[in-house]
């Protein structure tokens, strides 16, 4: 048996392929196999994986039409042989350390899960993000602290575990169970659909501080389509998380499911429908917060949150937007997006400052920030109160499909 399996699902990524192959190639680990599955490529990715295979005997490759990520996560582990299995997306790559800092940590302390950090790589800017759960081992089990803050916690919606599939490796037996679990057809949530059912059944979670994963953000693969109507992104939602409700039944508290699980879904479609909501009657508001016709809104913020609300205000015909900022302005310039600096906020030339983000500890830095540009609390709108936007998205602005 092999000790580590890595899966790599691969879609249209010939430009990044390369570099992730490489990376695992040179992992100070060699007891490894890696499994790429090309999923229907229509641009080079399948001539690259294979071109690869040839090259190293710890390749393997599945062609298969395309499917879907789900799918392709499952042809791989099914032909897998490893004690245990890593998932490295293919767009993505590794440090040499990758594999054996989580290999370690997990065989040391004969744990079913291991979690590294990783960074979060943005054209030539890194940024290192260690877990939330501090360095150790836990026990888990019903009364685990840890799973009754896995999925959610305060303040708002801070998730104890990242939902991301890399970054951890996993005993083989619970992933191939768990990822078997996961509907084919999801394409919203199906990485936590298959991390929150595995390690409410994992019994040890070993957790450290590395972070060798390179989490690559572009700006194809980051959430920058045009973002779905909010009726169709709540009926993707439902589905999501009546399955984790399912799959966590019996493992946790049902007042613990219930609580997770709601903030976990209001995360989501926060997230998904970047804050701003429409009423039948034209009303507009942003977290909650009303935005009365031919409001001038400055957004702060341009990373997937900011993006989503932009693109959502933009069709808005009864709101202008007039300014859109970011401290790291230059790198987001570079993708053709029109961020400024903060400083521009400092003009004032605006009604209300939107801060995009879901993030206390991002809310309280942008806040200070625009404080010291001069503007007044009044005129910033930001997410401090989850119960109000939920009525609004429960009563008078949606009927949410079952």
């Amino acid at each position: 048996m092999t000790r580590l399996s890595v899966t790599v699902p691969a879609y249209q990524v010939a430009e990044y392929l390369p570099r992730c192959l490489d990376s695992l190639l040179s992992q100070t680990v060699r007891d490894i196999e890696i499994i790429v599955v090309n999923d229907g490529s229509t641009d080079s990715t399948g001539e690259i994986c294979d071109g690869f295979a040839r090259r190293d005997k710890r390749i393997r490759v599945i062609h298969q039409i395309n499917l879907g990520l789900v799918a392709a996560r499952k042809s791989a582990v099914s032909i897998s042989t490893g004690r245990y299995i890593a998932c490295v997306d293919g767009d993505d790559y590794v440090d040499p350390d990758y594999c054996e800092s989580l290999l370690e940590a997990v065989e040391t302390h004969g744990a079913d899960v291991a979690i590294g950090g990783y960074v979060r790589d943005y054209g030539n800017a890194r940024q290192r993000i260690i877990p939330m759960l501090a360095a150790g081992v836990y026990e888990l089990g019903p009364s685990s602290s840890v799973l009754r803050e896995f999925i959610s916690s305060e303040p708002f919606f801070t998730h104890g575990v990242t939902t991301y599939l890399w970054g951890k490796i996993f005993r083989r037996d619970l992933y191939l169970k768990a990822q078997e679990a996961v509907p084919n057809e999801f394409s919203l949530g199906e990485d936590a659909a298959c991390v929150y059912p595995l390690l409410a059944q994992s019994r040890r979670l070993v957790v450290t501080e590395s972070a060798s994963y390179h989490y690559v953000q572009r700006q194809s693969s980051m959430l920058k389509a045009k973002p779905s109507m909010p009726l169709a992104e709540i009926s993707r939602m439902k589905k999501l998380v009546a399955f984790l409700r399912s799959q966590l039944k019996g493992r946790l508290s049902e007042a613990d499911i219930d609580r997770q699980l709601k903030g976990y879904e209001l995360s989501l479609l926060a997230t998904r429908i970047g804050g701003v909501l429409e009423g039948e009657g034209g009303d507009v508001s942003i977290f909650g917060r009303k935005v009365m016709p031919g409001s001038r809104v400055a957004i702060y913020s341009a990373g997937t949150f900011g993006q989503i609300m932009h693109r959502r205000l933009r069709d808005v015909p009864e709101v202008n937007i007039v300014l859109w900022v970011d401290q790291d302005w230059q790198k987001y310039r570079t993708d053709g997006l029109d961020v400024s600096s903060e400083t521009k906020l400092g003009e004032g030339n605006f009604d209300i400052v939107a801060i995009a983000s879901l993030s206390a500890e991002a809310i309280n830095e942008a806040r200070k920030r625009i404080d010291q540009l001069g503007v007044t609390d009044d005129r910033v709108v930001f997410f401090d109160q989850p119960e109000a936007f939920r009525r609004q998205i429960d009563s008078s602005f949606f009927q949410a499909p079952c």
